[in-house]
């Protein structure tokens, strides 16, 4: 069990977003600026006001090579959108939060 939620979001990414109802749920609450949502995250990426939009990138990591004059722990490699674009006008994301009766 790992409860930190950058841990459940890198499983999350190893199945489709439609088997992840959590992580939609929780997209849905960010997209609101829901403060019990926000203390999950370290800082509120979004201080001032709502996003607008989130989106969900894919990516592959591994470790940088040891002589990496960057000092790069990490690269990546971009895979891919593994959730697009929502806003809470999105129709579908309208639907499928009242399809688990998460409305607020």
């Amino acid at each position: 069990y790992q409860p930190r939620i950058d841990w459940q979001i890198w499983f999350a990414e190893m199945q489709r977003p439609e088997h992840n109802p959590w992580l939609i749920h929780l997209i849905w609450k960010l997209l609101d600026n829901d403060k019990d949502s926000l203390s999950l995250l370290a800082n509120n990426p979004f201080p001032d006001k709502p996003a607008t939009f989130i989106k969900v990138d894919y990516y592959i990591y591994s470790f940088a090579p040891i002589n990496d004059k960057s000092r790069a722990v990490w690269q990546r490699e971009y895979v891919g959108v593994w959730l697009p674009p929502l806003s809470r006008e999105t129709k579908e994301l309208k639907e499928y939060i009242k399809a688990y009766g998460w409305e607020s």
